[in-house]
């Protein structure tokens, strides 16, 4: 992606040229986006979710079975971990 300067972009606002971010907090502190609305042009974005993850307990001879059982099955053993709680929670 090429890099713009400043004094080339015409589509920056008074509120992107700002010092520092004291000041622009500042303004957003005092103001919402419905102040600006009309100063805004819609935009493309390339958004990538990432799933969340959870840090569960799990007795070490349980992990040992779980890990085991995936090399079998060739998978992760997160795969099937989840792969097991989902069939047990649809019974």
């Amino acid at each position: 992606m090429q890099k713009r300067n400043d004094k080339r972009t015409p589509h920056r606002t008074s509120l992107s040229r700002v010092s520092n971010l004291e000041a622009l907090a500042a303004y957003w502190d005092a103001h919402d986006l419905t102040d600006v609305w009309d100063l805004t042009r819609p935009v493309k974005a390339d958004v990538r979710l990432v799933r969340r993850r959870y840090l569960v307990a799990i007795e070490s001879d349980v992990l040992r079975g779980v890990r085991q059982l995936a090399r079998r099955r060739k998978v992760s053993y997160g795969t099937l971990i989840n792969r097991l709680l989902r069939e047990r929670l649809a019974s």
